[in-house]
């Protein structure tokens, strides 16, 4: 089965999920799937959807997340809304590996940038940060 590699630029950032052996006390995502969707969601809107280059290094803490978990967890529409807003195609829908590796490549992304977020602040401060994010993302969007 088709899995997402949580990239190892994620390393830094795993405290901050709920399931991982030493949570912060502020941890903003309950599971690994959900801080790679926000991610790869930040990755996108970075790279302005554009398809991002090379493959990513996966990171040995955490293993692969298989593309089931995501669609459990109702998170799959989002994956196939950046594959399809990325490809322009249809096509892509057959090829899940394919959507696992650009995943990945905009979690790359993201995570990059989360890292000098938390590089910027504090380990205490960094989800208000992220909360920022999302409500100049909302601002954005409604304008």
């Amino acid at each position: 089965m088709p899995s997402i590699h949580v990239p190892k630029s994620a390393e830094p950032l795993l405290c901050f999920c709920r399931t991982a052996t030493e949570p912060a006390d502020n941890a903003c995502f309950d599971t690994y799937a959900e801080m790679v969707i926000f991610a790869a969601s930040l990755g996108y809107k970075l790279t302005e959807g554009k398809k991002p280059k090379g493959q990513i290094e996966g990171t040995k803490q955490v293993y692969p997340i298989d593309l089931d978990i995501f669609k459990s967890q109702g998170l799959f529409q989002n994956v196939l809304l950046m594959a399809l807003a990325t490809e322009k195609s249809q096509e892509i829908i057959r090829d899940e590996n394919r959507i696992c590796r650009l995943i990945e490549g905009f979690a790359h992304q993201g995570f990059s940038e989360m890292e000098t977020i938390l590089d910027k602040t504090t380990d205490t401060t960094f989800h208000v940060e992220l909360a920022k994010l999302l409500r100049k993302a909302a601002k954005e969007h409604l304008a």
